[in-house]
């Protein structure tokens, strides 16, 4: 069973995310526990895409584990975000030289970060892009304006090469209806859909995506602000 797996989505996986982030967050300060819950969710949504997100998902599943093995060992300094990276620029000296071991709350959450830029820019793009663009051109299209600005070039070939596997266009809006909304109206908002053009968007579906849309983006901000703050946006 992969990290993570047991937060997999099976209807309303995006709304219980962005729930979860919206309902914890308050004056910049974000819950430990909301956002590791959000990113097993955000996980589950990526899975149910299909075998081209395996690469994506088997690397956030890990770096879900880490920061949740680094939590557990240390909730007083942990317990949110803010006070997990202070803590680590105050007290280790080799934050911003040191690659990998042991491993660093702060570095994880800046790749965690990472693909919540990548996931926001793919369920956005799906549902407000051009009718006669392709699922795949949009995802890889995101995926070059995001993660793989931080991958090295066999990773990124692979990737592009893995969105091939995609389903077509219809059948990504249909996955992002069911993470949505409310697991019964999105079906029928999808089967509706078909029938009468496979990329237009349910008006409901929309109005349910643009709230999580909402969510995580407020979430991506407060956190590029506490790295643009204190300057570990290019932590190696």
């Amino acid at each position: 069973k992969m990290a993570g797996e047991e937060g997999m989505s099976k209807g309303a996986g995006l709304a219980t995310a962005a729930a979860a982030l919206a309902a914890g967050s308050s004056d910049g300060v974000i819950p430990m526990d909301a956002y590791l819950e959000s990113f097993r969710r955000l996980s589950g949504f990526l899975r149910s895409l299909g075998s081209a997100m395996v690469f994506v998902v088997k690397d956030l599943d890990s770096k879900i584990t880490v920061l949740a093995q680094l939590a557990a060992k240390a909730p007083e300094t942990h317990s949110n975000l803010f006070t997990a990276v202070k803590h680590e620029i105050d007290t280790d000296p080799t934050l911003l030289v040191r690659k990998k071991d042991p491993p660093s709350a702060s570095r994880t959450i800046l790749r965690l970060h990472r693909t919540l830029e990548f996931i926001t820019l793919l369920i956005s793009d799906l549902l407000d892009a051009a009718p006669d663009m392709t699922g795949h051109t949009i995802v890889a299209d995101a995926y070059s304006k995001t993660l793989s600005n931080h991958h090295a070039w066999l990773i990124r070939k692979a990737a592009q090469a893995s969105f091939y596997a995609l389903p077509n266009r219809s059948g990504l809006v249909d996955a992002i209806a069911v993470e949505v909304m409310p697991p019964g109206q999105s079906v029928e908002d999808a089967e509706k859909r078909k029938k009468k053009d496979p990329v237009v968007v349910a008006p409901e579906v929309k109005e349910a995506a643009d709230t999580v849309l909402t969510s995580l983006r407020a979430t991506y901000v407060t956190v590029q602000k506490l790295y643009t703050d204190n300057k570990l946006n290019e932590l190696p």
